[in-house]
């Protein structure tokens, strides 16, 4: 895990759904003030949870066009 004052990497490299989910969760409950969060998974589904969380929460979501990469920003 890295971070700037506005955003944080997070390594979900190896991890299996749902826990890149639930790293991202820890991590944007820990990290209150940060908007951005970038999560390198390579769980094909991860995505998946990803996606939906940030549709339930009304966060932006992205990812690579190889699915490796996820970006998500915070809500205003």
């Amino acid at each position: 895990m890295s971070s700037s004052a506005d955003s944080l990497k997070l390594d979900a490299i190896g991890l299996k759904c749902p826990q890149p989910l639930l790293l991202l969760r820890t991590a944007m409950r820990d990290h209150a003030l940060t908007r951005t969060f970038e999560v390198a998974a390579d769980d094909p589904l991860a995505h998946v949870d990803l996606a939906a969380f940030c549709a339930r929460f009304g966060h932006d979501y992205q990812r690579s066009a190889d699915g490796s990469l996820h970006w998500i920003k915070r809500k205003a």
